[in-house]
């Protein structure tokens, strides 16, 4: 299992489960479920995405994490500076594409568009 991590500004709100088969780590994602940031990262792990993000300069993007089994710390093994959008399985499941949209939607607004001071 890895987590796909999705970056708006130097914040992780939408963190999804993507589980490989034992035989094809590296290819394709048999199945996948959102999770919540704080269940499987810790407040000091989120600053540190956070700084790191900053440094890279992403804005928007998507970093693909492992967290070692024995140690348990927590490994970027990649990083999109231009996301890919909602994984493989999603399609399958179209509650989870909903909520795929619905969340994506949301974060960008806040992290991007500037509101009304009137509304």
């Amino acid at each position: 299992m890895d987590l796909r991590l999705n970056i708006w500004n130097g914040n992780v709100p939408i963190v999804i489960k993507r589980y490989k088969s034992k035989d094809d780590l590296f290819d394709i994602t048999v199945d996948a479920e959102f999770t919540e940031p704080y269940e499987v990262l810790s407040e000091h792990e989120l600053e540190l995405i956070a700084r790191f993000s900053k440094k890279l300069g992403i804005d928007y993007g998507e970093f693909d994490a492992l967290r070692d089994n024995s140690d348990g710390r927590l490994y970027i093994v990649d990083v999109n500076n231009t996301p890919a959008g909602p994984i493989g399985p999603f399609y399958a499941k179209p509650e989870d594409m909903d909520r795929w949209y619905t969340e994506v939607s949301k974060e960008t607004e806040k992290a991007f568009l500037l509101t009304s001071q009137s509304e």
